[in-house]
């Protein structure tokens, strides 16, 4: 849980228990990290920039998009050029037998 800085006791109880808090390793800083996840999102906000933490955010938009595309746009395209590969091959076919039939 974020830490509302408007709620001053909580904030406060938060400060004070960092400051308690005794990080000699990197070990150790994992091992808070783990049990405290507000200061791990904390700590994320102090280290990323706000387009990092927006990301994840983006990329589920993106996602949606992409499968909206390929439902309504590439997959309806796609059967039309089948259809028409199908239908150039017939029209190739009907050709070939003219010409086979204006030389006989």
């Amino acid at each position: 849980m974020i830490v509302d800085k408007t709620s001053s006791d909580a904030y406060l109880k938060t400060v004070e228990e960092m400051k308690k808090t005794k990080i000699e390793s990197y070990w150790d800083l994992l091992s808070v990290l783990k049990e405290h996840p507000d200061w791990l999102e904390e700590l994320r906000k102090l280290i990323l920039t706000e387009e990092l933490l927006a990301l994840p955010k983006k990329f589920d938009e993106f996602v949606k998009r992409y499968e909206s595309f390929i439902e309504n746009e590439f997959k309806p395209l796609k059967a039309t050029v089948e259809k028409q590969g199908n239908d150039v091959g017939s029209l190739k076919g009907d050709n070939f037998e003219r010409k086979v039939k204006e030389k006989a």
